[in-house]
This record gives structure tokens, sequence and C-alpha cells, in this order.
């Protein structure tokens, strides 16, 4: 299919191109130069293959889930940590050694 070029280097993609590209209202496209080709690509579709090639190349399997339940756990522990803290800086205060004085 063959498309003019405007002097202001503007171009209207057909519809059957845009429908076959899933493109629709105001969406943004990924322009590829490769050599003296051009790749119209659209974004939402990079996002996707990028998501799909790190899955592809990823050694943990762990989940968002996972990362999420190991944070919690490491801010539980943390926070126990605090109150520990705050626990023997009182009874430090206070005198509260163990010894009568």
């Amino acid at each position: 299919m063959d498309v003019r070029v405007a002097a202001n280097g503007r171009l209207i993609l057909p519809r059957p191109v845009r429908d076959a590209m899933g493109l629709t209202g105001d969406t943004k496209v990924s322009l590829t130069l490769e050599g003296d080709v051009v790749r119209l690509e659209p974004l939402g579709h990079r996002v996707r293959r990028a998501r799909q090639l790190y899955r592809e190349a990823v050694t943990n399997p762990r989940t968002t889930e996972d990362f999420l339940r190991d944070r919690r756990e490491e801010t539980d522990a943390e926070e126990a940590s605090r109150e520990v803290d705050r626990e023997v800086g009182a009874a430090s205060l206070s005198g509260g050694d163990g010894t009568d004085a």
C-alpha cells in the first residue's frame, strides 16, 4: 500500500492499516529506523513484548504477591525490633535493671 508524505513530513495511515494495528483515537506509536526502513509499532505492543521477554529471561519465579508478603514480614520484624528498643530504653531510664537502689 502506498501513502503520500506531505511536504511537512506528515502522512496518513489508511484505515485498514490503523485497524490492523489496533490504532484508535490518539494512540502513541513507536517508530524505529532500521537502515532505510521505518517500523511503526503501537507502544502497547512493545510493552507487552518487553514483559514477555522479561518473563522468559527471569530465573526467579517470584510473584508480586511473594514480594509484598516478604516486605510485610520485613516491616513487621522492623517494628518488633523498634518496640524492643523502646522497652529497653524505657527500662534503663527508670533504673529497671533488676537491682534495688
